[in-house]
């Protein structure tokens, strides 16, 4: 398994949100030149039509918003890529190892007449033209970089489809305009994610809540009940590795040495628990790597998972699997991923496909993709249900499933972006419905019509991704909100299926994840310590002993996170087994 560099989180934080107020700047004049430029509309008339809808239809400030961490999000990804050697044959955004120049090595390399492989005849011709002065430009250098950025950016799209654009994209069009002064947003990346720093994907976990900390603390001070649009940034907290390790150990590990009780990698686990002596585990087991089923239902940026990644990648190889498969396998099989925070649900693919692709050079080539599944709201319209519910009802294959369970699944995602994996969803429908669109297909008696044929496979995705039982592992540093900052939709959710837990989302999950798992299984989570003796939660503890048990617990009280200060925020990090607890023991450590 690999060890995590020391990253200077100083540099990272005094980056990210430099950079956030740069491009936010930046964006909104680009958002402006664009639009105001015959030209540009005339060479990319539909992403700039697009780009004309979506300032339409949303607001000035939230294409601004969108637009800027989009290409703070390509920009450090690129620099990823490009100090590990996943670029292709230049990099992308930084100069070439050991260059005296600061140009980007995909540009330096066109003026000297080379083109990565990627790049087709068409763009080649243009930055050639650019380059050479025979095509008229205020500003050549920049305008070849910007199709260089842009050819490269969509031959990226097939293996990170979440964070760099399809063919369209209006976002590519509003690229800075000083992307090649060394004070551009590019240069300092390069500047602060260093080689070091780089070692391991994490990097993007931490520069996404630095990013955000400023908006964070804008929202916190304002002191307004937390709606979909703020849930994401206020509730987004880097896990340190040291608590993640802790977690994955002692589920996910302690599930594998409980299956394979002569592994080795008992010695690499820092941070596992040994179990109180003469005590029986009686946990869920599995004959091979393959079974396991592992999710973080509020996965952010991806920091439980790509530790998870690490010890089952172990597992693989200690059962003697080809590494050539391990990626694959892990990513098909094992790893699970939820989220409502789409800035943190794309970091979360991209460090899982980084993981997979520093474990497998041909990665890239395998179209495989990571488990992230982001759950945004999903609406179907009342005469959309009539129809296929009527539908439904016509195959006779409903196996005790009625027409109103049907109903309720259809509506079930109507407040997603606020509830996510909270989320209880009926199996036996997601069951029938899914029968059901395999029997009438997508012909003349399909169950939906052509415009709703999307939404109903994406309804199903998400549905049976949130259906129980069917983890062996839940691991999380779930999201915490408090019952006064919520909005009324989330207040009202947690009222209604959270009677013991709705207080905090954090303790809600808790509970969700107890309906995940299997029989056996595992909750390892890190949240606030209130739970543990709040009167407002006492029926929760009190159910407890009926279901599980708890196999160790890691008291962490104050600053058990480095960017939380003060003495207000306390939390504890635990594991719980799906075993009721009879004379079940644990060992819990005061830290």
């Amino acid at each position: 398994m690999t060890s995590t560099p020391a990253i200077n989180t100083a540099a990272l934080k005094e980056f990210a949100t430099k950079s956030r107020t740069q491009l936010l700047d930046q964006m909104r004049v680009r958002i402006g030149q664009v639009l105001a430029d015959s030209r540009t509309e005339l060479e990319h008339p539909t992403a700039v039509a697009l780009l004309k809808k979506a300032v339409t239809d949303r607001s000035i400030e939230a294409v601004t918003e969108e637009a800027a961490y989009t290409w703070f999000n390509r920009l450090t990804a690129a620099r990823y890529m490009d100090v590990n050697g996943f670029s292709g044959m230049y990099r992308v955004v930084s100069p070439a190892e050991g260059s005296a120049s600061a140009l980007p090595e995909v540009l330096a390399q066109a003026r000297a007449g080379n083109f990565d492989s990627n790049v087709g005849d068409e763009a080649r011709q243009s930055v050639s033209d650019l380059l050479a002065g025979q095509r008229q430009s205020d500003n050549p250098d920049f305008e070849a970089y910007a199709i260089l950025l842009r050819t490269v950016f969509h031959t990226w799209h097939s293996v990170l489809p979440s964070v760099f654009p399809a063919s369209v994209d209006w976002v590519e069009l509003l690229i800075p305009i000083d992307m090649l002064t060394p004070t551009a947003v590019r240069a300092l990346a390069v500047e602060v994610m260093d080689t070091v720093t780089c070692t391991d994907v994490e990097v993007v976990g931490w520069l996404y809540q630095f990013y955000i900390s400023d908006r964070k603390d804008q929202i916190n001070d304002s002191k307004v009940k937390i709606t979909a649009a703020e849930i994401g940034p206020v509730t987004q907290l880097f896990t340190p590795h040291w608590i993640v390790r802790y977690l994955v150990e002692n589920s996910l590990g302690r599930l594998w040495l409980r299956s394979k009780p002569k592994s080795e990698l008992r010695s690499s686990m820092e941070y596992y628990v040994e179990p109180v002596e003469g005590q029986a585990d009686d946990g869920v087991k599995v004959t091979g790597p393959e079974e396991i089923r592992l999710i973080d239902p509020a996965c952010g940026s991806g920091h439980m998972l790509t530790y998870a990644f690490d010890l089952l990648y172990a597992i693989y190889e200690e059962e003697g699997y080809a590494p050539s498969d391990i990626s694959r396998l892990i990513l098909t099989h094992n790893l699970v991923g939820t989220e409502i925070d789409p800035r943190a649900a794309q970091l979360a693919s991209f460090a899982l496909t980084m993981k997979a692709r520093g474990r497998d050079r041909r990665f890239f080539t395998r179209d495989i993709q990571p488990r992230i599944v982001l759950i945004e709201p999903l609406q179907f319209s009342n005469d959309d249900i009539d129809a296929i519910v009527t539908r439904f009802e016509t195959t006779n294959s409903a196996d005790g499933v009625d027409a109103g369970r049907i109903e309720l699944l259809l509506r079930v995602f109507e407040n997603a972006d606020m509830t996510g994996a909270l989320i209880q969803v009926d199996a036996d429908a997601v069951s029938a419905l899914s029968h059901c669109v395999e029997v009438l297909g997508t012909g003349p008696n399909a169950i939906f019509t052509s415009h709703l044929e999307e939404p109903v496979r994406t309804l199903l995705h998400r549905a049976s991704t949130l259906v129980d039982k069917q983890y062996h592992v839940v691991v999380a540093n779930p999201p915490y909100l408090g019952s006064g900052n919520m909005g009324s939709a989330l207040g009202e959710f947690s009222k209604a299926n959270y009677p013991d837990s709705k207080s905090d989302t954090c303790v809600m999950f808790i509970e969700r994840s107890r309906d995940l798992i299997t029989f056996g299984g595992s909750i390892a989570m890190v949240t606030m310590h209130s739970w543990m003796f709040l009167k407002s939660y006492a029926r929760l503890r009190a159910g407890i002993p009926r279901w599980g048990f708890i196999n160790s617990m890691a008291h962490l009280g104050t600053r058990g996170f480095d960017q939380i200060g003060g003495e207000v925020v306390q939390t504890t990090a635990f594991v719980i087994d799906k075993i009721p607890e009879k004379s079940h023991l644990g060992l819990y450590f005061r830290l």
